[in-house]
């Protein structure tokens, strides 16, 4: 049994605040269970303090996308993990994609603006994310 419907890793940054506060306001927030995740725990509290007065608010996961043992015990609590974790370029996440223990990451299709990572990441054949 997972922990969370949907974790979002990447929370603390641009992209994933805005989400971070889209599902904490979103009206089926309380039909789901979810969480932030980051490297920073410092900077994931104080995103969840900013969060709070919506519902029960979001769990807090710390893992490092090349740190196997993190992310596994991350996708391993969730149904659901959406990236925003950037620049893709710099932080790509060979453990998430790499790992042949996370099942649940190897289908998943990569959505980045950074056209010149994303094409190395790519699988030509299968129009997958591969380890770069």
């Amino acid at each position: 049994m997972t922990k969370y419907d949907l974790v979002l890793y990447g929370a603390t940054g641009f992209t994933g605040k805005l989400v971070a506060n889209y599902l904490a306001s979103h009206p089926s927030g309380g039909h789901f269970s979810w969480a932030i995740a980051g490297r920073n725990p410092k900077k994931l509290t104080e995103l969840r303090a900013s969060l709070s007065g919506r519902g029960d608010g979001p769990g807090v996961v710390v893992a490092e996308a090349s740190d196997a043992a993190s992310v596994s015990s991350m996708v391993t609590d969730t149904r659901v993990v959406i990236t925003t974790a950037g620049p893709y370029s710099e932080y790509h996440g060979d453990t998430l994609v790499g790992n042949d223990e996370l099942a649940v990451l190897k289908n998943h299709r990569a959505t980045t603006t950074e056209s010149f990572a994303r094409a190395a990441c790519i699988d030509l054949d299968t129009g997958l994310l591969r380890k770069c």
